[in-house]
């Protein structure tokens, strides 16, 4: 045998981040969400390059995929795969929020305190 050692060698120790592991989620529900047919457009918020091969698969099938990036320019990767791409426009945001209280038919819903405008 190559290894004479009498100890098998151990696996390498692996640390996966959570932000790598929200890529990939990202990536498989974009790509099965319109496999499934369970939408017909999606707009991701990012800037992160590590989306270009699902985008690119979701768009040349013939999909809508719009990417709004909350920095101040759209990564150049995202920008020449998806259908649009733009820099969110934060000077708007305050006009697309919900009120801090929202009536339902089982009574009044709350934003939690840290939401709620100041």
């Amino acid at each position: 045998p190559l290894n004479k050692d009498p100890q098998p060698p151990r696996p390498p120790r692996l640390r996966a981040g959570s932000e790598k592991l929200t890529d990939v989620a990202i990536a498989a529900h974009l790509v099965n969400d319109f496999h499934t047919k369970a939408c017909d457009r999606a707009i991701i918020v990012t800037n992160d390059g590590d989306l270009k091969v699902a985008i690119t698969l979701v768009v040349e099938a013939g999909h809508t995929v719009d990417v709004v990036s909350p920095a101040e320019t759209v990564n150049a990767t995202l920008r020449k795969v998806a259908t649009t791409a733009r820099p969110l426009r934060f000077h708007i945001l305050p006009l697309c929020q919900m009120p801090d209280q929202v009536q339902t038919r089982k009574g009044p819903v709350n934003k939690p305190r840290v939401w709620q405008q100041q």
